[in-house]
Formats: structure tokens, sequence, C-alpha cells
């Protein structure tokens, strides 16, 4: 069915703020085994060290996931459903295949004081999916995608003109020295793979309990590699002209395939990690901005569409962190030049109280901290922020978990809807039926159980029992997003408007939908969101609907992969607010001018001069 977009049918659509929802889940008994594979060199194996942890807690960005990142005790989550295996990031980090292996905590990076993106990655599915979850993680550092990890659809390594020209200068042997190439091709690609298969041949080594009639599903691929071929000026000596990189989104290529192929796997869904340092500056400059089109680009051929999706990681990067620890770079290098020229040669101590007063003469306290708490390695691996690799492993799983599939009509742009307003658009309405609430009563899972209400509410659980997942219709809350569904609420155990509503314009639109929702309980509209036209000052809650709503759209692409170039049209506003204005006379007295003034600015400020509005009374 296709509806129009604009005007009265749109309206009708927003008044339609209904709060429904399907049952509670229990896990299904004997689910098969969920199995992600995380493959890579030194960003995979991750160098972000715990001690940066509490960096998160400042930016309200990463604050939210911090919270999952550590328990009740202050110490790194250990997951109850998600174990994992790993090799590569014992020993010296480069060639060691001895395994590391458990419950997923922190510990599992380079080495066992460090994570990498696995971290975040099981936190997000174990959240997502309950369990149970096996991660096989296999990473090296410093390892090329066109020698070391090359995988056998690409065939031996062609040696280029430039490079026989560099041996031929240096006065090496080409037979020779093409035969080390030939020696080294396709090892790391080769212990990728026997990894896998071991660990599948026993799962019950890794994860305890594990019955083979449970069997097991390959849920999805992540590749994180890059650096050793981005800075390969030998074997891509065009790196600073577009299409200089060819031959890495060739291999990459190659690699997808001959992975599905060698695990038996022919539609594993893959994610490419785009290299993310230097932020989005590195877009604008070669040679970076031309490896990050290569890294792209196998997510764009017609065999891989709808499988394969490149997540972007320079979002993630911290601009700050970075610079201080470039300011800092470039006097410890001072440093490190005095102390060669200094006769006889200083002590370590010496060196140690020599950098700390540098530290203090040239930073104020405030960046000290910031610098100490945030960075524990060198930009080439990301800062070792756990502030930045955190949210790129979440972003990771959330690719997986949302993989981008085609819908609605093709080519279309996604209709965007912002839900705003106070506590009641939050949503407080309970999932779970518990006793000891009414008797149960009043919950979604008694609205789906009980037989007055059953068919009013049927079409939002699944056939296997579990709630609904729309494929049509996405949802950004604050910092969670993801495919709609329950837990959209104040909380992840409860639901708001959205889901009645995302399951109507779902309905409604051939078109893939976005929900917006901006809600925070206990503002008022004479204050808190207070428009700039209605006077005095100008609501902070304000400039977060405006500000965060233009980010969404801004990052679109980057946010929902599934959206591809589809752009987008915003098609309506429903605001669900009022109590802490009805409860002040002042703003009570006021709140039909200021409503007036909000609409008007929220069209003007958005750019969409006849949005359509909806606003739901108090009831």
């Amino acid at each position: 069915m296709t509806t129009r977009t604009r005007g009265s049918a749109v309206a009708r659509l927003l008044s339609l703020l209904l709060l429904v929802g399907p049952a509670a889940v229990a896990p299904a008994a004997d689910k098969p085994l969920k199995v992600f594979i995380l493959a890579g060199q030194s960003n995979m194996q991750g160098h972000a060290s715990v001690s940066t942890f509490d960096s998160l807690a400042g930016d309200p960005k990463t604050a939210p996931l911090l919270k999952d990142m550590l328990g009740p005790d202050g110490k790194p989550t250990v997951c109850e459903k998600v174990w994992i295996t790993s090799v590569g990031g014992l020993g010296d980090a480069y060639s060691d295949l001895r395994e590391a292996k458990g419950k997923l905590t922190a510990g599992f990076g380079a080495p066992e004081n460090k994570i990498g993106p696995e971290f975040t990655f099981g936190l997000t599915v174990e959240k997502r999916l309950g369990g149970p979850v096996l991660i096989i993680k296999t990473a090296w550092g410093g390892r090329s995608l066109h020698t070391d990890f090359r995988p056998p659809g690409a065939g031996p390594e062609s040696i280029n003109a430039f490079t026989l020209e560099q041996w031929k200068k240096r006065g090496l042997d080409a037979e020779q020295e093409t035969a080390k190439i030939h020696k080294n091709g396709g090892v790391f690609y080769k212990h990728m793979i026997d990894h896998v298969r071991k660990v599948l041949n026993d799962i019950a080594r890794v994860v305890p309990g594990y019955d083979p009639k449970q069997g097991y599903e390959l849920a999805g691929f992540v590749w994180f590699q890059g650096f050793n071929d981005y800075v390969d000026g030998w074997t891509y000596p065009d790196q600073n002209k577009p299409g200089g990189y060819d031959l890495y989104a060739e291999l990459l290529g190659h690699l997808i395939r001959d992975v599905r192929k060698d695990l038996a796997a022919p539609k594993l869904p893959v994610v490419i990690g785009v290299m993310g340092i230097d932020g989005l500056t590195g877009d604008k400059k070669p040679p970076m901005m031309h490896f990050r089109a290569a890294q792209r680009k196998p997510a764009s051929l017609d065999e891989f569409k709808g499988s394969v999706v490149a997540v972007e990681t320079a979002p993630f990067w911290d601009d700050d962190l970075d610079a201080l620890q470039q300011r800092w770079d470039r006097i410890s290098n001072k440093l490190e030049q005095d102390f060669r020229k200094m006769d006889p040669k200083p002590s370590e101590k010496v060196k140690e109280e020599a950098r700390t007063k540098a530290r203090e003469a040239e930073f104020q306290l405030d960046e000290r901290k910031r610098l100490k708490a945030g960075v524990s390695n060198g930009g080439y691996h990301y800062l070792g922020a756990a502030k930045i690799l955190a949210p790129v492993g979440r972003a990771f799983a959330e690719a997986l978990l949302n993989p981008p599939k085609p819908v609605g009509a093709a080519n279309q742009p996604v209709k965007v809807f912002v839900l705003a307003g106070q506590s009641n658009m939050e949503g407080q309405g309970f999932i779970v039926a518990d006793p000891k609430r009414n008797g149960g009563k009043g919950s979604l899972e008694f609205l789906v159980k009980d037989k007055a209400t059953a068919d009013t509410f049927k079409h939002l659980v699944a056939k296997d029992g579990k709630w609904i997942v729309r494929d049509d219709v996405w949802i950004h809350y604050l910092d969670r997003k993801g495919k709609l569904t329950v837990g959209y609420g104040a909380k992840d155990d409860r639901i708001g408007p959205e889901l009645g509503f995302g399951t109507v314009v779902g309905d409604a639109f051939e078109e893939p939908v976005l929900l917006v929702k901006l809600a925070w309980g206990g503002k008022s509209l004479g204050k808190d969101f207070r428009p700039p036209s209605a006077g005095g000052e100008v609501g902070p809650y304000y400039k977060e609907i405006v500000d965060r709503t233009k980010a969404v759209l801004k990052n679109l692409k980057t946010e929902f992969p599934a959206f591809g170039d589809r752009g987008y049209d915003l098609a309506g506003f429903g605001w669900h607010q009022g109590w802490n204005d009805r409860v002040n006379q002042a703003f009570n007295d006021e709140y039909e001018k200021n409503l007036a003034h909000f609409i008007r600015d929220i069209r003007t400020d958005l750019g969409v001069k006849d949005l359509p509005f909806v606003i739901a009374e108090t009831g």
C-alpha cells in the first residue's frame, strides 16, 4: 500500500500514537549457538588498556556504553552467555598461535590487560540476542592482506614493476625476494581458517555444556585490518591517486568469497571495518581517502549487496585525545633526542623525571588528566583508547544485528518521524507481567495472553513466540538504535508510544521508516523545551531535539547502513509532553502560546515549512 507523505494523510498516521506491544520473550531452549568470527591485525587484537575505560564517563555519547562495560562492583563486565576463543594476542602478538578462551570480559586484547572490538561487540550481541554466543577471534599485528592474509582465490602474489625496480636499486635478487613473498603468502589466512575449524569441530571445549544436537549458526564475519597495506608504498605505488588501492579492494573481495567457501557458509554476513585513524579528516586527504574507498568498495558489488556492509570507524575517533597525544609525541621525541646527546647517558629515573617535568610545563592539569585517562597507545592503534574502540565494537555488532537488506520501495527516501516529549514519550509501559505489580495485569505480556485483548495485539508476536522485530522500521533513541521491537521505552524493559506508532506507519508505507525518538522525563515546555521565539533563554532540551535530529539525518548512512544512499523525507513530528507545565501555574498559563512558538521554530530549524505536527493531549 502506498500512502501520501504530506498533509492530512501523514497527520492521521501521526495521530495514531498507540501504546501497544507484544509478550515477553523467554529464551528458546537449546536454540542454536550464534557464532561470530572477528579477524584482522593489531586493531582487531585491540590495544585499548582497561585503564582508559573511565574516559567514557565524561561524554554523553559514550557514558551509557560504560555502564554496560562495568559491573556493579566497578570491574569489567563478565558476560554470562558469551564465550570467546582468541588467537594472536599472546606472546609477541605477531605470530603467536596460542589460545586464550573463556567467558567474554575485558582482557582478550593484546595483551591481557587490553580490549579490542570484541568486548563491546559481545556485550551488544548478548544484550540483543540473549545467548548463547561464541566469538572466534583471530588477529595478528603487523600483517598485510596482500601477503600474510592473502586469500587462495587471489592466486600467487604478482610483483609489480615498482617493487622490482626498488630491489634492483638495493642489489637484491628478484627471484629470491619473490620466493620469500610466495612462501609467506596466505600463511595467516590459513591460521585463521584452521583455528575456526578447530573450534567448530569441538565447541564444547570452549563453551561448557554445549550439546551438538543444539547446533550452531555462523552469524557473521568481521574484518578489521588494513594498516600494513595502507603504509605499503611498494605494493601500492599509486596510493596517492584515486584507485591507488584498487588491488586491496580486489583482494578483499577474494577474502570474502574464500572465507564463505572454506567455512561452507555462502551467505555469511560480513562487516568490513573501514579504517578510522585520523577521524573524519582522513576522508579529505590522500592516501587515507583512497584506502578507505577501497575498503568500502566490495560492499557495493552486486554479488555482495545485502550481505556485506562497510562500517565507518572514523566517526568514533576522538580529536581532543589525538591533539593531546600529538603534542606529547612532539615533546617526547625532542626529549629522546636530548637524552641521546647527553654524556653520561641518563638513567631511566632521570628520564622519567624529565618527562614528568615536561608534562607539567606544557599541559594544563585537566589536559594531563584527559591524556593519562584516555590514551594508552599510538595513533595507529586508535590511541589505545577505549573511548574509541568500545563504540567501534558496538557498531560492528549493530551492523550484523541490523543487516543491510533491501527494504521498501526501491530508492525511495526513508520516511523519518520525530517523536519527542517527556516521561510518557519515554515510555513507562512494562513488558513482562510481574505478579507483584497489579497481579501482572496491564503489562504487554498480559495483553497478548489475555483472551479479551489477544487478538488486538497478536500481530506483535512472531510465530516462534518472540517479539516481532520489524524489518522495515528502525528507531534511533538517544544512545540506542536498531530495528523496531520492544525495549525502546524509558528502560529496556519497557515501551512507549514508539512501538504502536512504528507499527502503524510501517504498515502504511512501502518505504523504510525511521523513528527519531527524543524524550526526557521531568521536563517542561516553559523552561527545558522553551523555543527561541518564545523569548527568554532557549531551553537546552529544545536545542537537544534540533541538534540530535540534524545529527541523525546528517549521518543517516553511517548510523543505518541498510538505508544506503536513499536520502530521507522528514515526514512528521509527534509531541507528547505537558505534565511539568500543568503543575506549574506560570508555565500552564503560557503553554498554548509556547507550543505555537515551538511548532513554528521546529519547522524552521529542521527546514520543513509544513512539517505535519501532532500533539498528544494529556490523558
